[in-house]
């Protein structure tokens, strides 16, 4: 069993499903960097969080910036990366197991 997630560009909002049915909560850790000039800064981090139990579905409905419209620093780029988590007693554990080896997606919806 596995805890699976995804986000759906088109109303930005993401999925989490717990594959587990042992209690822990699964949840999905996100972070949203926006381009500034000629370098990406991080600009909002978070999670969404699972607390219907296995094999339910949660959703969280975010907002961010589209990479085609003018961002918080005034410049155009915005792009999301995440990990889907499991909580642990000691530690959590993600897939991927860093936030910076899962892949970039550009919010262009």
């Amino acid at each position: 069993m596995t805890a699976k997630g995804c986000f759906n560009k088109y109303g930005d909002i993401w999925r989490i499903q717990d594959g587990f049915a042992d209690g822990s909560q699964t949840f999905i850790y996100w972070e949203n960097w926006l381009k500034d000039g000629s370098t990406w800064r991080p600009y909002r981090h978070g999670e969404c969080n699972n607390n219907l139990g296995a094999p339910s579905w949660g959703s969280c409905n975010k907002d961010y910036y589209e990479s085609s419209s003018t961002n918080y620093y005034g410049d155009k780029g915005s792009r999301i990366r995440f990990q889907t988590c499991r909580r642990a007693p000691l530690d959590n554990v993600c897939t991927p197991g860093s936030i910076d080896a899962a892949p970039w997606i550009h919010n262009n919806a």
